[in-house]
């Protein structure tokens, strides 16, 4: 009997093992502790437990077959679950992949208690109701299983244990002595099996963790010793302060002990590096320290990028879901585009770095799949005629076309497909990016590569053994995507650092030890019954077969033991802490925090609130951190405002009067002149805002809606021009947002055409005065105003221009309706009216005694804006959303108003130093975090407030 922790193990393996002992582990995870503790690896030999139980039954002649691996034993679950009978509710969710691995989870966890489906059965008929019939279903479900397993000579650990448990050893040859190291849960088989290896003569030590004085903890691990019966007990080691955790008594002597709480995970991690740097600054050896996080998909990340950041070695085995890696995502994408028939899917592919297709290429590639989707039934093929006798350098793209012609029709078998899959990513350039990247992403890349071919080859033994169907591609796409959903990649990091783990059982001998999100529901986690067989269904199976059955119950006290364990890993310093918040919540400490301070006696507090950003004044710290602090400390400087200088960026800036300037950024200048700089002169977007709904505003211009005859054809032109926009921004959007976009469309397009028809009869046009995309500068307009001496060339394409009882009128799309005030000094201040202005005052020759604009809007109303003293020819009709608005001042004075305003963004333009303006737009600048004067974040005003500045 040994202590928890690390240290126990070491101590436990020192006393037992020696030469030409074999060291073996109920758990293989516990095993790469023991190879990590051994002190003369060379003189023993570490065994996986099943190995071991396969070499002793070929030492009686028997015969062994290949151990089942998690992947096959999953598919075979899913596979059985569809033969099922029965029409029960578990049956039929037994058909869902979840529920189907859940099934297999349970299942396994039965089999190391000894009960398979026989055992089931049993149950089932000593038991009544839903819970009979249940285990019936597993019953059924566990000898399909092993049907298959038989088939494809596959066995569990549990069959060559059971093997070997009626038999007699002749002779126990080389194996003499071997160690034993127990895991966390109980394995009544395996202690049967360990009773029977002793009764053939070998010497075994069982090496378990235990409390001799505590016997309310461990108790998985009491049971086992009482089911051995071992005759010798030896307590290796001493007594340790963790053994008053969880009693009314309080620790004589105990390592140093923290209790941190930091305002968040990042600032958490932060802290514990910090705690790890100063450590071995003071010469700790990096093996000796060691940071503990539960969950670890959230930690590791932030430990990884922050230990980078201040210089610490991390040793670490990170998993992450296989679909994170772009190798993973990149090959996956590959399959779709070529199940798809898209060829907009294919092109996508070509932006992926692995596919390393240059920039000139990608826009080539997109100009014909646009042009091609459209015209060409069979585009694939018209694709591959275009890639001949194209010039663009991308060698893989042929060698994808080929891959896909040869196996895009007919069906095959998966072992077909695997062989298939091999060459996709093989003989094409795909990974050829993985083989040219850093170590540490090639590492990753070729991890997953072998993770992807592994899991279909599972699968594929499976299937091939069940004689199932054949698989079309897009089965074997579907199928594919479906296994790797729930794969993991794991990546071993070099050893030689700081040791950073999630398990508890798993923790090697260290002289520190930082334990990470000390909170409820992760240390400890929350009591959760099984949702297959809950407490009560565990109990009555316990109460029919005699078999202890654990349940959620005894989950809570292992999780009490888990913590004892990590309390009793470190011989010198335990650090706990907690973030105070996450992302959308408050977070609650543990309650095994206040029963450490309890029994620890002299418990260290430290808080570190968010101001903190660095250790304050002469503490230690990295280097990253005193840069930092300095900046801090330091004088604070504002940002200043920015402009444009040099003679030749203010060059590029300015505008071209005389080629045109459209009325938007004459607006947008108003607003703020970095604002329009950016969107028009430098033409610079943020991905999130390339595209939107407010693309599809362009549409009524696009298909002639202002002179359409007849709602039918307006209809249909505008689905025609909906479809060539989603054609040609496939490139830049995902399926669904083109999906979104695509309903967005066809809603608004109804809309529309019913708007439109419906006021025709409200405000009747003058015949012969409607025309269709109009340019600004045709048909009368007025588009070249003079400010100070200099001619302005106003262009843009308006949806259409009408006249409507002798009233010029200018037809615009927008998002919402548009606002007037009758307050003079306040008519076309703002952007939106500005241009409004703009649009009234090129009207002013075609027909200065009335004139108007109307507004369609995306809210669902139509709005006519008239600039006249005289509203009486025109009328509103508010039950179809059609109203007229008129603004309470002359023309003679609203256009006075817009010149002014004019000579304002003509100025701010010419003088082209692109000065941010903050104001009210900025909280939907797209530019925010480059003009650094946002007033939503930018360097002027802390977001926190001056306290937290």
């Amino acid at each position: 009997m040994v202590a928890p922790g690390g240290a126990g193990l070491t101590s436990g393996l020192d006393h037992c093992a020696r030469d030409g002992t074999v060291v073996t582990a109920y758990d293989d995870a516990r095993l790469r502790v023991a190879a990590l503790a051994v002190e003369d690896p060379e003189s023993i030999e570490l065994v996986p437990f099943g190995d071991l139980v396969g070499r002793v039954v070929r030492m009686q002649g028997g015969t062994v077959e290949r151990l089942v691996t998690r992947g096959q034993r999953d598919a075979m679950t899913i596979l059985a679950c569809e033969s099922l009978s029965g029409e029960s509710n578990l049956v039929r969710s037994l058909q869902m992949t979840g529920t189907a691995r859940l099934a297999s989870q349970r299942l396994e966890e039965l089999r190391h208690l000894g009960i398979d489906g026989p055992d089931l059965r049993l149950g089932a008929s000593r038991l009544n109701g839903s819970l009979a019939d249940k285990l019936e279903t597993l019953a059924e479900l566990s000898d399909l299983v092993k049907d298959s397993m038989d088939v494809a000579h596959r066995e569990y650990v549990t069959d060559r244990v059971k093997s070997c448990l009626d038999s007699v050893l002749d002779s126990v040859g080389p194996l003499n002595h071997v160690v034993v190291i127990a895991g966390p849960d109980e394995r009544p088989l395996y202690d049967a099996w360990l009773l029977w290896l002793c009764r053939q003569g070998v010497e075994v030590d069982y090496v378990i963790e235990l409390l001799p004085g505590r016997p309310d903890v461990f108790l998985p691990a009491q049971r086992s010793i009482a089911r051995l019966g071992s005759k010798k007990r030896t307590v290796v080691g001493e007594e340790g302060w963790y053994e008053v955790l969880f009693t009314d008594r309080v620790a004589a002597t105990t390592p140093s002990v923290e209790i941190v709480e930091a305002s968040d995970v990042l600032a958490e991690c932060e802290w514990a590096l910090r705690g790890c740097g100063k450590l071995l600054d003071e010469g700790t050896p990096h093996h000796r320290i060691g940071i503990f996080a539960r969950e670890a998909s959230v930690y590791g990340p932030l430990l990884t990028a922050t230990a980078e950041r201040f210089g610490v070695t991390l040793q670490a085995v990170k998993s992450a879901p296989l679909l994170s890696c772009g190798l993973a995502t990149v090959v996956l994408q590959a399959l779709r585009a070529a199940a798809s028939g898209d060829l907009r899917e294919m092109a996508r592919l070509a932006k992926t770095s692995y596919c390393q297709t240059s920039i000139e290429a990608q826009g080539l590639l997109w100009e014909a799949v646009s042009e091609l989707t459209s015209e060409h039934d069979n585009a694939w093929s018209a694709f591959q005629g275009w890639l001949k006798d194209s010039a663009i350098d991308a060698a893989w793209l042929g060698r994808f076309l080929e891959w896909r012609q040869s196996h895009s029709e007919g069906t095959a078998t998966l072992s077909t497909w695997l062989e298939r899959f091999r060459q996709l990513v093989g003989e094409t350039a795909i990974a050829d990016e993985a083989a040219a990247s850093n170590p540490q992403i090639r590492s990753r890349d070729m991890r997953a590569q072998t993770v992807m071919q592994r899991s279909i080859a599972d699968y594929a033994f499976v299937y091939d053994q069940a004689g199932l169907r054949e698989l079309s591609l897009s089965g074997f796409v579907a199928l594919v995507e479906r296994i790797w959903k729930d794969e993991t990649v794991t990546v071993e990091t070099p050893s030689g650092g700081v040791f950073f783990g999630s398990d508890p059982t798993c923790l090697p001998e260290l002289d520190n030890l930082f334990v990470l999100g000390m909170l409820e529901g992760s240390m400890p986690k929350r009591r959760r019954e099984d949702p297959l067989l809950d407490d009560e269904a565990r109990n009555e199976l316990t109460n029919a077969l005699g078999v202890r059955v654990p349940d959620s119950r005894d989950e809570s006290r292992t999780e009490r033991d888990q913590f004892i364990r990590l309390s009793a890993a470190p011989t010198k310093s335990l650090i706990l802490s907690y973030p105070l918040t996450d992302d959308d919540r408050d977070n609650v400490p543990a309650f095994y925090l206040t029963e450490i301070e309890r029994a620890a006696g002299t418990v260290t507090k430290s808080v570190y609130p968010r101001q903190q950003w660095v250790p304050l004044g002469n503490a230690w710290s990295f280097e990253a951190d005193r840069r930092f602090r300095d900046a801090l400390e330091g004088p604070r400087r504002y940002a200043g405002p920015s402009a444009v200088t040099l003679i030749e960026n203010k060059a590029v800036l300015r505008p071209n009067w005389e080629a045109g300037v459209k009325p938007g950024e004459l607006g947008l200048a108003l607003n703020c002149p970095f604002q329009a700089a950016y969107r028009y002169r430098l033409r610079v977007s943020s991905p999130s805002s390339q595209i939107g709904p407010w693309i599809l505003l362009d549409l009524p211009r696009l298909a002639g809606l202002s002179v359409a005859k007849d709602p039918q054809s307006a209809r249909k032109a505008l689905l025609d021009e909906l479809d060539r926009l989603l054609a040609r921004t496939a490139q830049r959007i995902e399926r669904w947002e083109a999906s979104l976009l695509e309903t967005t469309g066809r809603r608004w397009i109804d809309e529309w055409v019913e708007r439109e028809f419906h006021s025709r009869t409200v405000w009747p046009r003058d015949d012969g005065s409607s025309f269709s995309n109009v340019g600004l500068d045709s048909h009368g307009l007025r588009n070249n105003p003079k400010i100070e001496g200099k001619t302005i060339h106003l262009v843009d394409e308006l949806a259409g221009l009408t006249t409507v009882n002798g009233v010029s009128v200018i037809q615009l799309y927008q998002n919402s309706a548009p606002k007037t005030t009758d307050v003079e000094t306040q008519v076309f201040a703002d952007r939106e009216s500005f241009k409004y202005g703009l649009y009234l005052m090129a009207q002013f020759n075609r027909n200065s005694a009335a004139m108007a604009l109307e507004v369609d809007s995306t809210t669902g109303s139509r709005t006519l804006l008239v600039l006249s003293e005289d509203r009486g020819r025109l009328r509103s009709d508010q039950g179809r959303n059609l109203s007229v608005r008129g603004i309470g001042v002359s023309p003679t004075r609203a256009f006075r108003c817009v010149r002014e305003r004019l000579k304002t963004a003509v100025n701010l333009l010419e003088k082209a130093d692109a000065s941010p303006k903050p104001g009210e737009h900025c909280s939907t600048c797209w530019y925010g975090e480059l003009c650094r004067r946002s007033a939503e974040h930018g360097d002027v005003e802390s977001p926190f407030g001056e306290d937290e500045t």
